[in-house]
């Protein structure tokens, strides 16, 4: 991927998401170690969701991904899940905290990179990543507005 990003002029950068070589932060050390100039699409949630916990213990790891952070994928997670079923529920405060903690952490690399523009999509999903109501299905919250 280095070598075609080189050859066609084009940024590719590889998501931390479950299930794949970056799905969680002890996998992606060790190739972000090896391969310098690679490049991610930072989405903490799936780190939270496979380690089941918040990563208190994981700074360094999280500033080397921001480091390595291209674009930016803002979802909460939380231990049991990839996406929390608002983030703006008081439930689900110390696990925004601790995402937007990191998000700034990206933000302070990319302006320290000198990156003139940094990128970021509100990666809230529908169903079945938002959650529904039992029976009826209906969902939890608002996705738009989440969104928003």
């Amino acid at each position: 991927m280095l070598e075609m990003e080189t050859r066609f002029g084009v940024v590719i950068a590889h998501e931390t998401h479950r299930l794949r070589y970056f799905g969680n932060p002890w996998t992606t050390q060790p190739i972000l170690e090896r391969f310098p100039t690679l490049k991610l699409t930072c989405d903490f949630s799936h780190w939270v969701c496979v380690a089941e916990r918040l990563l208190d213990d994981c700074g360094e790891i999280i500033q080397l991904a921001a480091d390595h952070c291209h674009h930016l994928h803002a979802r909460v997670g939380y231990e049991e899940g990839p996406q929390v079923s608002d983030p703006r529920a008081p439930e689900w405060a110390r696990h925004l905290a601790a995402h937007e903690k990191w998000w700034e952490t990206i933000w302070s690399s990319q302006k320290q990179r000198g990156m003139a523009v940094v990128t970021l999509t509100p990666e809230f999903g529908p169903a079945p990543y938002l959650h529904l109501l039992p029976f009826t299905q209906a969902p939890v919250a608002d996705l738009a507005e989440i969104c928003d």
